[in-house]
Order: structure tokens, then C-alpha cells, then sequence
């Protein structure tokens, strides 16, 4: 087909208004065939009229433009593939439905770039392979919920539990994001979203990490539904603990025992039971989950109930140890060592002194690592009742010979 250049731009000859090119106009192509921002819009502008082909011989866009009905001349513009598409500062910072979008001045040909990830029906984010993708889907999923009319939408549960945070069992990466809206407004169905309601007339909307949630006493009540109770206890345990040690981040506590024991009184959903349990197993002072699984499985096995996070001190009062778990009247201390005592060569060597210190003073410690928690806890709480009656305690307990005999 003979062509001529003009203004940079390849001018066809006359064309066959039955032809291939002229079948293509007003055809909508896949999300991977988007104009370039400012060629989509020279060509939807005033009264031309616009469609687009793929040149499959150099893999470029093409957008073919008439100035009327009857000219019978068309104009080719290559734009580069994959170019990124211009985006207000705003939008480029969360997810954006695409009523935003079409405000901000987005084309439609722009909401379908490939540079714009497509998580739930209507909405958009930039793509950014360095980004959480998991906040970026809670983000999307969000403005998604909102923008049906169902009211504001807040994070719940255990999507609410990753961002608070607080200690849950397993990581939510891949899973769908839980999702609530007030009455009278309806749980989203949508793929990818655990859709919610709230009930309780107590729960308020508070922002963590720069996203609407469920506040603390809330969260607590929505997880006895999907925990067991020993998780849902290091959870309240999270939440009330105030730190020994305190870092810029760390707000804690978010509520008092007393305060969550007023909300779990007056909740009445699924879980209520669990949730009754776990505030008469709560320990404010845990530092950690397995701190407080360790503590209620030598609780099981009756066992002395051990102080959190006591502090030894010598003859004089000087400060030796804080311990995770300490027996006073029988001198045990029970240790949870986690990564960083191994990782970090500091806390090595930090644990040594303090455990030749805690041996000078007449105290049996007992360390415990992950596997001896949850792989062999039998054999852990048989180690933990062994050194209690070298201290001079009396086995009492028929469950604690059971854990013996094993």
C-alpha cells in the first residue's frame, strides 16, 4: 500500500472503505492493545473519529484516525508498547475505581494499559513489582466494596489482624481479604473479598497502617470465630501487653484487660464461648505468641502457673534477668528462644552471661527452641516438670505423671 510522510506521521493512500482497515473501526481490542495517553485522546477529540490496529510485523501500537467519514485517507502513529500510563500523584499512591479514573482524565484506552493491575471488578492500581502486593490487594479490595454503595468499607478479621498487627497463625498473602460495611449495607460476594457486616453498635473504624479497620476490642470478637482459643489468647495477650521495651512503632497497649472483658460480655456473634475462655487464660506481659502457647501448654500439663516476663534480681537488688516465664517459690525460669537468639551474635552472647548469671544465683533454666514447642511439647513439659521438682516441687497431678510416662 503506497504511503508518503507527513508532519512525522505515515499518510496512506486512499483506502477501500470496505476494506480490512476500514472493519476495524469502533472494534474493542484486549487490555495489551492500549494507545499511548496522548494519542488516545487526539483521536477521540472533536469530531474525528478513531480505531486502533495492531501491527503484528514490528509489535507497535497503531491508532488510524479519519478527519471524515469521507476522506478516505488515514493517518498511522506508532506509540511504544508497554509504555507506562501518566497518572495523577494521588491515584498512583492506592487503588482508584474507574469512576476516579475517568475524573482524573483517564481514557478508557488508559484504564485497560497493561501498566494497571485489574485485582476486582472496576478497579485499578499501578503496578509495581517492588510493592506489598498483599496491602495493595486490601487497598483494591476496599475501594471496590465502597464503590458499590454499600457504605465504607473497613478491613475486618484476619485481614484486619495482619495490619493491627497481631500474632495469627498462619501468613495471608494469598488469601482473600476480609472486607466489612454497616448495616443497612450488604457483605460483598465478590472474588477474592470475604464480604462482612457489623452488628455490634460498639464497633469503631480506626486507621493502621494508612487503612480503615476494625478497632482492637472489635478485631478480638471477630477472631474467636476463626481461631482457637489458644491463638485467640496470644492475641489478647498482643493487645494488652505493655512493652518492657518500647520502639518508636510499637503504641501498645491498645486496650486494658477490663476494657476487652466489657466488649466480650456484650458481644453476641459466633465465637462468643471462645472468646469467654480465652479472657480468663489472658497474661498481659507475653512478648511474644509462642511465649504465651508455651505458657498455656505447661498450664495444661498443671503445672505451677509461672509469673510473665518476671525480673531476677541478686542479693544487693541489681537488675540480672527478665525472664519469659519464671517460678519464684521453686527457682526455675523458662526461656523461648526465637531466630534472633541464634541470628544475632550479640544476643548470643548476651544470653550466655545472663544464663551463667541466673546459674550463679541458684536458678535451673530451661531454654526452649521452636521444634521443642510445637513438634515435641510432651517431651518440653516433661523437662519443664523435671526441674520444678529438682526445686523441690511435689508432682500432684495425674497429668503431669501421663506427661512423664510418654
Amino acid at each position: 500500500m503506497p504511503t508518503h510522510a507527513s508532519g512525522g506521521s505515515a499518510v496512506m493512500a486512499p483506502l477501500d472503505r470496505a476494506g480490512p482497515v476500514a472493519a476495524e473501526r469502533g472494534r474493542s481490542f484486549p487490555t495489551r492493545r492500549t494507545p499511548h495517553r496522548e494519542d488516545a485522546r487526539a483521536a477521540l477529540a472533536g469530531p474525528h473519529r478513531s480505531t486502533s490496529v495492531l501491527s503484528m510485523r514490528v509489535r507497535t501500537r497503531v491508532v488510524w484516525t479519519t478527519a471524515a467519514a469521507s476522506s478516505g485517507t488515514a493517518t498511522l502513529r506508532c506509540v511504544p508498547p508497554c509504555q507506562p500510563v501518566p497518572i495523577r500523584q494521588d491515584l498512583q499512591a492506592s487503588a482508584f475505581t474507574v469512576a476516579q479514573g475517568r475524573a482524573a482524565g483517564l481514557t478508557r484506552f488508559e484504564l485497560e494499559h497493561p501498566h494497571l493491575q485489574r485485582p476486582f471488578r472496576g478497579v485499578r492500581f499501578v503496578r509495581d513489582e517492588s510493592a506489598d502486593t498483599f496491602r495493595a490487594r486490601c487497598l483494591a479490595a476496599l475501594a471496590s466494596v465502597s464503590a458499590t454503595g454499600n457504605g465504607d468499607a473497613v478491613l475486618s478479621h484476619l485481614s484486619a489482624a495482619h495490619w493491627w498487627p497481631v500474632p495469627i497463625p498462619t501468613p495471608l498473602d494469598g488469601g482473600p481479604v476480609d472486607v466489612a460495611v454497616r448495616l443497612p449495607g450488604r457483605a460483598s460476594r465478590a472474588t477474592g473479598i470475604r464480604g462482612h457486616v457489623l452488628h455490634d453498635p460498639r464497633a469503631r473504624v480506626v486507621m493502621r497502617q494508612g487503612m480503615p479497620m476494625v478497632d482492637a476490642g472489635t478485631l478480638f470478637c471477630q477472631l474467636s470465630a476463626v481461631l482457637l482459643v489458644p491463638d485467640l489468647v496470644a492475641v489478647g495477650d498482643a493487645m494488652a501487653l505493655t512493652p518492657a521495651v518500647r520502639s518508636w512503632d510499637d503504641d501498645r497497649p491498645w486496650l486494658t484487660v477490663e476494657e476487652l472483658a466489657d466488649r466480650v460480655h456484650g458481644f453476641r456473634g459466633r465465637g462468643k464461648r471462645r472468646a469467654v475462655a480465652a479472657l480468663t487464660l489472658l497474661r498481659p506481659g507475653a512478648e511474644s505468641r509462642p511465649e504465651t502457647l508455651l505458657r498455656l501448654r505447661l498450664g495444661d500439663a498443671s503445672l505451677p502457673e509461672p509469673e510473665v516476663n518476671g525480673v531476677v534480681r541478686d542479693g544487693v537488688g541489681r537488675f540480672v534477668a527478665r525472664c519469659d516465664l519464671l517460678d519464684r517459690q521453686w527457682r526455675v525460669v523458662v526461656e523461648y528462644d526465637g531466630d534472633q537468639h541464634r541470628t544475632s551474635r550479640a544476643q548470643f552472647e548476651k544470653d550466655v552471661r545472663r544464663l551463667e548469671e541466673l546459674a550463679a544465683l541458684g536458678w535451673r533454666v530451661v531454654r526452649v527452641l521452636s521444634r521443642d514447642l510445637f513438634v515435641t511439647p510432651d517431651l518440653t513439659v516433661l523437662r519443664v516438670a523435671t526441674a520444678l521438682r529438682q526445686g523441690g516441687w511435689p508432682p500432684g497431678s495425674h497429668r503431669e505423671d501421663a506427661c512423664a510416662a510418654r
